[in-house]
């Protein structure tokens, strides 16, 4: 009966992811609106994968990955060659869409919010990024810390460019919503911003935040206690790379 049970429920996820799974590509102008919305101090809304949002997971079959596909302003394309997908999406090749939409993604913001300092955001425009925007998902509440540039390998952070002036914005999220894979973050307004400079350095440093009054979200998910908050980093000048003019961000994260 055990296995029985099993065998059903691990019928009923997949039946879930495919019902839910609609083709989540990164493009190079992932957000052409963000700046705008910055600037008025107020975000519409965001998606984020459900593992993400409740920070207690991690997305290990990919199909939360193109949630935060617009999550800045610009994404790298990433220099890999993407394989022909089959004309119509159906539950025997849903994968290869899946495989396909995360190659796209390579650089895309999740990469800044997966726990991992070997994969990164990039920005995606011609010259050193100045001017570009990353969210990223963390509790403003608590410490936050940033690991700037590319940090794979020390040769690759010293290739790259990584942000040294940057622009903070503290969004809080006023409403939410669950789906079965996601929730969205709705009517994100402007809680505080600060200006500052960050260390060359490849690994993590504090970032240092003003307090900020929150006020709370209405909607489905998490509790009265919950605070949904949204980190915008803006680069206005970087620490140039030795060999390219693409400027990372590794991790910013609690």
């Amino acid at each position: 009966m055990k296995l029985q049970t099993s065998i059903i429920f691990g019928l009923l996820t997949i039946s879930l992811y495919s019902q839910e799974y609609d083709q989540k590509e990164c493009k190079m102008d992932s957000n052409k609106n963000l700046k705008a919305y910055i600037e008025k101090g107020k975000i519409p809304s965001l998606d984020i994968g459900m593992a993400k949002a409740l920070r207690n997971a991690k997305d290990t079959d990919g199909y939360e990955i193109g949630f935060t596909g617009n999550w800045s302003t610009s994404i790298l394309a990433p220099n890999v060659t993407l394989p022909k997908l089959p004309k119509e999406q159906n539950f025997d090749n849903e994968k290869l869409f899946v495989k396909y939409d995360n190659m796209t993604c390579k650089y895309s913001p999740y990469y800044a919010m997966d726990g991992d300092p070997s994969t990164a955001w990039s920005e995606g425009v011609d010259g050193d990024g100045v001017g570009e925007i990353l969210l990223t998902f963390v509790d403003v509440r608590k410490k936050v810390k940033i690991w700037t540039g590319y940090g794979r390998t020390e040769e690759i952070f010293r290739n790259n460019n990584r942000p040294k002036d940057v622009t903070l914005y503290i969004f809080e999220a006023l409403k939410t919503s669950d789906g079965t894979i996601s929730i969205t973050l709705k009517d994100l307004v402007l809680r505080g911003q600060i200006e500052l400079t960050l260390k060359d350095e490849n690994g993590y440093q504090e970032i240092v935040l003003p307090k900020v009054k929150l006020t709370g979200s209405k909607g489905t998910v998490g509790n009265p206690e919950a605070r949904f908050t949204v980190l915008g980093i803006k680069i206005n000048s970087v620490y140039k790379g030795e060999k390219y003019e693409d400027t990372l961000i590794s991790e910013v994260s609690n």
